[in-house]
């Protein structure tokens, strides 16, 4: 037989096979990664909370409950609040009530620059604690509302504020951290073919 026919020696076979690796290790490094594409942008929402609305719950609770919710809400990093000392005078200058009239709420977000508007309202019925967050876009339309009931003694401070997380949760996750793939020279495939 004719021996340019023949299959080429194992030495050879092992140096082409190591050399196209090389070539196609070299190619996915230097592709640049979704994450370097990209510039980061923001995400962050810009937003107020516009008022708190009191049905048989005292003035003094009210308050307690707006700063309550004002803390859990600042604790979301895909949100920036709205100092009240910014919403208040805006919200003043405009009739009674615009929390409730969709005109009225498309005129103040344009007027104080946000993407959404909150509105809560706690209510008291015998023993039984309601608490409701309603989420408005920019243009004065309902896109949410969440609405936690307490029972008897769910009027208690660490109650009530666990309740207000649970309703920022529904309107505003905490992010989960991002779990990131190991660099290419940590990643098992690289070794076992190196190796």
């Amino acid at each position: 037989t004719d021996k340019s026919m023949q299959h080429p020696p194992w030495g050879t076979l092992a140096k082409m096979l190591r050399a196209s690796f090389t070539v196609l290790l070299v190619a996915l490094v230097a592709t640049p990664t979704e994450a370097n594409a990209r510039p980061a942008r923001s995400t962050q929402s810009t937003t107020a909370l516009l008022c708190v609305e009191r049905v048989n719950v005292s003035e003094s609770r009210g308050r307690a409950l707006r700063t309550e919710l004002r803390r859990a809400l600042a604790k979301r990093p895909q949100l920036k609040l709205l100092d009240d000392a910014q919403v208040l005078p805006r919200l003043l200058a405009e009739p009674k009530g615009c929390g409730t009239r969709g005109a009225c709420r498309r005129r103040l977000a344009g007027t104080l620059g946000i993407d959404r508007l909150l509105t809560f309202r706690a209510g008291r019925l015998g023993q039984t604690l309601m608490l409701r967050l309603t989420v408005y876009d920019r243009d004065g339309m309902k896109r949410g509302s969440w609405q936690e009931v307490l029972a008897k003694g769910g009027d208690k401070p660490a109650a009530a504020a666990a309740a207000l997380r649970r309703l920022v949760d529904g309107f505003a996750p905490q992010p989960q951290p991002l779990t990131l793939a190991p660099p290419w020279y940590k990643r098992w495939w690289l070794w076992a073919a190196v190796g």
